[in-house]
């Protein structure tokens, strides 16, 4: 056996005893204080271990990732509606409109200001500020305006913005997944209007993000993540509020993500540790935490625990294959690969060692009926686009899984782990010989 990959497997095992023993320090203590900082130490240790690190990285990265193209929408919506609202502005100066005789039709209207005209102009500039989506704030106030320059005869200003409540209808379904929802009927002054068309594409992905947080691993990655970064904030006597407005949210945080929630955990803690070391009463909250329930992250610590482990046991077996795969991880040579499950590059990966795990040949036509059940946009796709699709994302240095597992395209005797036979197939050459 390789000298270094029996050194890798004695580290190991000894990682996996650590963490085991770390883990049952803390997990079934009932007191608050201690508890938490058993979590602590416990995740300090994991993020001293490099593979168990990149577990961390792989599962925030994919969350990372969906926020990415969260913001991408979210801006893209507030151009949208911010176009809309200077538009709407200008044909009131233009028309020379008096915006007190107005009527908020529901908009709420926030002293000194005294009309939807005005209150839109301040939040254009910053002299409004809210915790809320931009566009979510506004809409009312554009909905008002255009209701006005109806009334007052000029819905040829605003006719672009108005839909039939059908499609009115099925905008608000895709935005807000409500099918249950009452739209009136239309008449002279009751019309519906659309500020922005990528509006439900960003809330459905707001409820995409929202449902995976509770149904996929970065969850309980993230949780655990941001009370680790919340601890060491607090050990340091680091104000909460300094925290988020510098966004100091160490190596794999969001800034969107996170920053609010650690500064919530950082209160909380701060909070626990206040009443532990008998500070006046009135110098910490006696309500009950919202943020560090106990409870929750014990639950995400078990969760966590047991795909740690999974990863330190996978790198102490003694493996006749490259690359090998345990549940939903794959490792090369006893080290994890930092793959981000659900991607292209994860699933034609998983389709190639699901048909020849100890490596071998297979065709595009075998390798493609895999990928299709993995990829279901692939189904459309001819055979040439199938083939370009696996290669991309098996052989593509720049782009496939190589890039993203850091993994060179060779193994020992000079062989490529993963070759395309031309017209033919891949050649998975992941046996190890000897």
């Amino acid at each position: 056996m390789n000298v270094v990959y029996l050194v890798n497997i004695m580290y190991m095992q000894n990682v996996g005893e650590h963490l085991e023993r770390g883990y049952k320090l803390f997990i079934d203590e009932e007191k608050p204080l201690p508890f938490f900082q058993g979590l602590a130490d416990y995740l300090d240790y994991a993020f001293s271990v490099t593979e168990l690190k990149h577990v961390f990285a792989t599962h925030l990265g994919e969350r990372n990732a969906q926020f990415e193209k969260l913001y991408k929408l979210r801006e893209k919506t507030e151009k949208e509606t911010q176009a809309v609202a200077e538009k709407l502005l200008e044909v009131v100066k233009d028309l020379g409109l008096d915006p007190s005789t107005f009527d908020s039709h529901g908009a709420f209207i926030m002293p000194p200001f005294t009309n939807v005209v005005e209150e839109l102009i301040a939040f254009q500039a910053g002299q409004i500020r809210s915790e809320h989506f931009w566009t979510d704030n506004v809409e009312r106030y554009l909905f008002a305006i255009a209701v006005n320059l109806i009334q007052r005869g000029h819905k040829d200003k605003v006719k672009e913005l108005i839909v039939s409540r059908k499609d009115y209808y099925d905008y608000h379904l895709r935005a807000y997944a409500q099918p249950d929802i009452f739209i009136p009927e239309e008449s002279d002054t009751r019309k519906y209007f659309i500020f922005s068309k990528t509006l439900p594409d960003y809330k459905q992905q707001q409820r995409l993000i929202d449902k995976e947080r509770l149904m996929k691993p970065w969850g309980r990655f993230e949780k655990l993540y941001q009370f680790g970064q919340a601890f060491k904030n607090s050990a340091t006597a680091r104000d909460p509020m300094a925290h988020f407005l510098d966004r100091n949210i160490g190596e794999f945080g969001n800034p969107q993500a996170d920053s609010t929630e650690i500064t919530f955990l950082q209160s909380e803690i701060d909070n626990l540790v206040k009443q532990h070391i008998r500070w006046p009463p009135q110098n910490y909250s006696r309500e009950q935490p919202r943020h560090l329930v106990q409870e929750n992250f014990r639950a995400a610590a078990k969760a966590a625990h047991s795909h740690l482990m999974r990863i330190a046991s996978q790198s102490t077996e003694t493996q006749e294959t490259y690359i090998n795969k345990k549940g939903y991880d794959f490792s090369f040579e006893g080290s994890h690969l930092p793959l981000s499950e659900g991607t292209d590059y994860y699933c034609v990966l998983d389709a190639l060692y699901t048909l020849i795990p100890e490596g071998g040949k297979t065709s595009y036509a075998a390798l493609g009926s895999e990928v299709k059940k993995r990829v279901p946009r692939t189904k459309s796709m001819s055979a040439a686009e199938l083939r370009s699709f696996i290669l991309r994302n098996l052989t593509d240095e720049a782009n496939g899984f190589l890039r993203y597992a850091k993994l060179p395209n060779s193994v020992a005797g000079g062989k490529k782990l993963i070759r395309a036979m031309r017209g033919k197939g891949i050649e998975f050459n992941n046996k190890k010989s000897g």
